[in-house]
């Protein structure tokens, strides 16, 4: 709740996504995370945008994440050809 309601202050879209992504991942009652599986890189990030109200490194990680996985499946398929 916390959360949500620091997300909705701030009226900032990516603060208020991040803060639905953990609401929904923290939520012991969710059953979205099988045991023994890690947070991921972009939970703790999101955590940080959120406590400290600076987003940009966490919209940065995200951002190159996509590039780079983009540019990968872009040269699988150019080499298939």
């Amino acid at each position: 709740m916390a959360l949500a309601a620091a997300a909705g202050a701030a009226r900032d879209p990516i603060l208020i996504f991040a803060g639905n992504v953990l609401s929904l991942n923290r939520s012991p009652t969710a059953g979205m995370k099988p045991a023994g599986l890690s947070e991921g890189p972009v939970v703790p990030r999101a955590e940080k945008a959120i406590e400290t109200g600076a987003p940009k490194e966490t919209i940065d990680f995200i951002l190159k994440t996509v590039e780079d996985d983009l540019t990968h499946r872009f040269h699988h398929v150019m080499e298939k050809e």
